[in-house]
């Protein structure tokens, strides 16, 4: 189920929603703080973490989806970041 409604969700625009015998893994934010050798705040970083460890052994423990942000929302959140002088240290591709 996954595979295909990812996939139908690549070629339209349409919503598709998860059956309702599936489990979705929660996730958090970790928030870190990166310190100078001088104690200064060199940089704050965040990243969102699925908890893994409530994936079930042989039912969706080898199942992986990786979903890829629209371009659209890329574009706005370049645009937004422009408009604010914000700083963009990194990005993956």
């Amino acid at each position: 189920m996954l595979k295909s409604g990812a996939k139908a969700a690549e070629c339209s625009d349409e919503e598709w929603h998860m059956e309702v015998s599936m489990k979705v893994l929660s996730n958090r934010w970790v928030f870190r703080v990166k310190y100078l050798a001088n104690d200064e705040i060199e940089r704050f970083k965040a990243r969102l973490v699925i908890k893994g460890f409530l994936q079930i052994y042989g039912v969706n423990y080898f199942e992986v989806y990786s979903p890829v942000v629209r371009l659209e929302t890329l574009r706005m959140l370049l645009t937004l970041a422009a408009i604010w002088d914000y700083e963009i240290d990194q990005m993956d591709s």
